[in-house]
């Protein structure tokens, strides 16, 4: 099965074009047997606009990385269980 984890930056989130592109995407990727996820950057503190902001994030982007990548590791585990 092909996994699909999709990164949606807008600073609408949910709300705009680029989510509504992105879904119907993630819908045909869906149909053809894919699992698919998102995750909003928006949902999250990060601020890439200056240097200044990445110093105040609560975590370092390679940590957001790491965040993302493990709760795709489950959600593949909890596939293969079903």
């Amino acid at each position: 099965m092909t996994h699909i984890l999709a990164f949606q930056g807008s600073p609408r989130g949910k709300n705009g074009n680029t989510d509504a592109m992105l879904q119907q995407f993630l819908e045909s990727a869906e149909s053809a047997g894919a699992q698919t996820q998102t995750i909003y950057l928006k949902d999250y503190n990060i601020h890439p606009e200056t240097e200044l902001a990445a110093q105040k994030l609560p975590f370092s982007p390679e940590d957001f990385f790491t965040m993302a990548n493990s709760a795709w590791d489950k959600k593949i585990e909890e596939a293969k269980t079903e």
